[in-house]
């Protein structure tokens, strides 16, 4: 999907990369919760429902961070903004 964004000129090379690693790490990490929680119980059924319900909170707080990360720059822009405007 990141590699399709890039070839159509939507992303660069960076933005990819990063969105695929950050992809990869919620898998890794979902499947690793999943298969401990499994192993844990005993219960192989167990497993699924954990791997499932990481997955949607780390997408979550995927979100959440990057969302925090596009405020504080756009009040940094603000502030600029309003710093040369007070100096005109």
């Amino acid at each position: 999907m990141e590699l399709q964004r890039y070839r159509k000129g939507r992303q660069s090379l960076p933005q990819a990369i990063r969105q695929m690693g950050k992809r990869s790490l919620m898998a890794l990490t979902a499947t690793t919760v999943g298969w401990v929680v499994a192993a844990a119980t005993g219960k192989t059924i167990l497993g699924l429902p954990a791997a499932v319900a990481t997955r949607m909170a780390a997408g979550s707080v995927a979100s959440s961070f990057e969302s925090r990360l596009v405020l504080k720059e756009g009040v940094e822009q603000v502030k600029q903004s309003s710093a040369r405007l007070a100096a005109i």
